[in-house]
């Protein structure tokens, strides 16, 4: 019985031959070509939530500056040419370790009203830009 095992496993032996070096080359290309597309479907979804970050972050930036000018005291200095308003807010906020430059542009509409416009930037690129109205209450 145990000879007729080890015939059969050296018939096995035999038959069974190796990969050829074609087989061995065309199954590395294939890896290879899946593994640099994997790579970029990584980098693509990276860049990506980069992306979404930024634009929250400067949401909330947009949002909490606005709120500041709310509560600031009404800033009479502000003509009825567009310019810089509400120059004792910080420049900068800081939300999930991105810091944004920020920019208010105020202009007088009428007697006791003002557009103020807040930008939003990063970078030097413009990323969010909201207005809403200031009055002297």
């Amino acid at each position: 019985m145990m000879s007729h095992l080890i015939r059969m496993v050296q018939r096995l032996s035999a038959q069974t031959r190796g990969f050829t070096l074609i087989e061995v080359v065309i199954s590395i290309a294939l890896m290879a070509i899946l593994g640099v597309a994997l790579l970029q479907g990584l980098s693509t979804m990276a860049r990506g939530q980069g992306i979404h970050d930024e634009r929250v972050g400067a949401l909330v930036a947009t949002q909490v500056h606005l709120e500041s000018i709310k509560q600031a005291p009404y800033d009479s200095s502000v003509t009825a040419t567009p310019g810089p308003g509400y120059t004792a807010l910080p420049v900068q906020r800081t939300v999930d370790n991105i810091v944004f430059d920020m920019q208010i542009i105020a202009q007088q509409i009428e007697t006791g009203v003002q557009l103020v416009t807040v930008v939003v930037s990063n970078s030097g690129r413009e990323i969010n830009r909201l207005q809403a109205y200031k009055v002297d209450r």
